[in-house]
This record gives C-alpha cells, sequence and structure tokens, in this order.
C-alpha cells in the first residue's frame, strides 16, 4: 500500500476502519479472556516527546507536484497534447473523447460499434497538466488515472 497515494479523506477512513477492527479484535480478546498490552496513543502530550518539531508545518508542501513539474516530466516523452489515452480497467489504453459519455452522441453509448477514429463525433480529449498531475500521484487503486500516450 503506497501510503502517499491517498488523499486526506481516505486516509481519515482508513484510520476509522483500522480503530473499529481494533475495537473488535479488542472485545475478542476480553470474551477469549486472554490479556493484551493497552496503550493510548494520545495520553503523552506532544511537548513531552523530544523529536517534536515545533515547525513541522514549515516544510509540508500541500502539492508536490506542481504544474511546472508535470509539464517537464510530459516534456521527457514523445507524444500528442491534443488527445491522450487512459488505461481500461481490463488492461489496454483507449483514446478519451469528450462525447464518450454523452448518449445522445456516442454511437457505443447506444451499443453500436463503432471505432472511434471512423466516428463523425469524434472529439479528442485535450491532454491537460491536471491529468498529468493525477497520473504521476495515482490516486485511484483500480489504475483509472493510469495514462498512455499516441
Amino acid at each position: 500500500m503506497n501510503i502517499e497515494a491517498y488523499n486526506l479523506d481516505s486516509l481519515r477512513k482508513l484510520v476509522r476502519n483500522l480503530q473499529d477492527e481494533n475495537k473488535r479484535l479488542k472485545e475478542l480478546l476480553d470474551k477469549a479472556d486472554v490479556a493484551y498490552e493497552s496503550e493510548n496513543v494520545f495520553e503523552e502530550k506532544i511537548e513531552t516527546i523530544e523529536e517534536y518539531d515545533s515547525d513541522q508545518g514549515g516544510r509540508i508542501q500541500s502539492k508536490y507536484i506542481t504544474e511546472e513539474l508535470a509539464n517537464r516530466f510530459f516534456a521527457m516523452f514523445w507524444g500528442r497534447m491534443d488527445v491522450y489515452a487512459k488505461r481500461g480497467t481490463k488492461g489496454g489504453y483507449f483514446p478519451q473523447c469528450d462525447n464518450r459519455w454523452n448518449n445522445r452522441i456516442c454511437p457505443k453509448q447506444r451499443g453500436e460499434k463503432v471505432n472511434c477514429e471512423a466516428c463523425e463525433h469524434r472529439r479528442w480529449t485535450e491532454l491537460k497538466p491536471k491529468k498529468i498531475i493525477e497520473h504521476l500521484l495515482g490516486y485511484r487503486e483500480d489504475g483509472a488515472d493510469v495514462l498512455g500516450h499516441l
């Protein structure tokens, strides 16, 4: 598990889930009359901890992959900016179209077997730095933010 790839909300959810699991496991140990060491990490005051750095926030960057960094990363690869491909759930990469999820325009939404290259309503999605940043951060566990270039 890459904890850096999680955002704050998902980390909070993870902590709540672990706290619930810990509580359930302690209840099972109590029922089985099994002794265990109990520690409350919030009892010790932070001022008494030697490793405490009073200026912790000074070195934390809110966004460690900037738009400039994403553009520099993209510059290392030869590819088009007017279209990009995204990884599908079963593997493979598919060019992104602005009309893909519009059921009035996209023939694929109506169940028709049409190649995007031949579609008259095709409007390729432009690759923006935001998408490159999402790709580099890799927040999605299903890999839906993984990009390929054309």
